[in-house]
């Protein structure tokens, strides 16, 4: 599956953001010699080292968000997050409203 279906946004704003990741020495890129219309990508050192210290921030903003939840408040918000994940991950039924002007 394609980065920029799986995100939600268009393959032109995935391809800007690989460039200026690779630009900070995040990522290095190269032809995918399966399929030569499109590259393949990973994170370098640099970029593992900086993921990792997203993940420890956001695990400590979470545990300070927790620590300030009583057990029963916790089990309810895991609740309605489950909840809320799971509506999200069942595939849309509705289309999108029509601009009456486009009518």
């Amino acid at each position: 599956m394609e980065i920029a279906e799986k995100l939600g946004v268009t393959a032109p704003s995935v391809s800007v953001s690989i460039k200026r990741l690779e630009d900070l020495g995040m990522v290095e890129r190269w032809a995918n010699p399966a399929d030569k219309r499109s590259v393949l990508f990973k994170l370098t050192s640099q970029g593992q080292t900086a993921y990792q210290a997203v993940q420890n921030f956001q695990q400590k903003k979470l545990e300070l968000v927790l620590s300030q939840l009583t057990q029963a408040e916790q089990d309810i918000l895991f609740q309605l997050l489950s909840k809320a994940f799971n509506i999200t991950a069942i595939p849309a039924q509705i289309n999108p409203p029509v601009n009456s002007a486009q009518v």
